[in-house]
């Protein structure tokens, strides 16, 4: 029976190439394919990456969806945020007792100038009280704000380090891949060069052979070690 070269070249033959069970280039290389075996690192190395990197961007994304929502309500109604920040005010301990100073003030001065319990009177204590309120209340405002800005600024910071985590990971991943390609194109380039040495050396070999018998001896010798 003739050699099957298709067969032998394909991991298919007989003798030492099916034992091989990889064809020439398994026949050649008994140890196995080098670009394989690198392969298989690359293949873990996203597992190990990502552990690493996903807390960061899972963090990154929550923030961002946060900040898309405040971002929304701050430019579509800021009454409301304002509002909604204000429900927790409650006027602070000191206010009272400057109001209680103001209006010995206010009465005492009245009283003096013969004007106690007149409408001026009555008008310029509810505007000290007033004053007092609202000055309390906007300081309680600006220390609000202050935090909620704080607060902005945390989630941008959370977002952004999130964006780098992805952006890290991505680059990692790109390098991976790369190198797979590498890999796959040395090792297919590999055989290739592999396949062509064979065949070159069995050719020569085989003319080298009919030169040597004559002709057309030497060849049919060598077919007959594939018979």
């Amino acid at each position: 029976m003739p050699f099957d070269w298709a067969n032998f070249a394909t991991a298919g033959g007989t003798g030492a190439a099916s034992k091989a069970g990889g064809g020439i280039w398994d026949f050649l290389h008994p140890g196995g394919d080098p670009s394989k075996a690198g392969m298989s690192y690359l293949d873990q190395i996203e597992g190990k990456l990502r552990p690493n990197y996903d807390p960061y961007i899972n963090q990154g994304r929550s923030a961002m969806d946060d900040l898309y929502k405040q971002y929304g309500d701050l430019t579509k109604d800021p009454g409301s945020i304002l509002a909604q920040l204000g429900k927790g005010y409650k006027e602070s301990p000191g206010v009272s007792f400057k109001r209680e100073q103001g209006e010995n003030s206010i009465n005492n001065a009245a009283a003096a100038g013969g004007m106690a319990g007149s409408m001026g009177h009555q008008q310029q204590a509810g505007q000290l009280a007033t004053d007092l309120s609202q000055q309390d209340y906007d300081q309680y405002m600006g220390k609000v704000l202050g935090l909620y800005g704080e607060g902005i600024k945390g989630k941008e910071g959370i977002s952004e380090r999130g964006f780098n985590a992805s952006t890290g990971l991505a680059d990692r991943l790109a390098q991976i891949l790369s190198g797979k390609a590498n890999y796959a194109y040395e090792g297919a380039a590999g055989k290739n060069k592999q396949m062509m040495d064979f065949l070159g050396m069995l050719l020569g070999g085989g003319a080298g052979m009919a030169g040597g018998n004559g002709g057309g001896g030497g060849a049919a010798s060598m077919a007959k070690m594939f018979a």
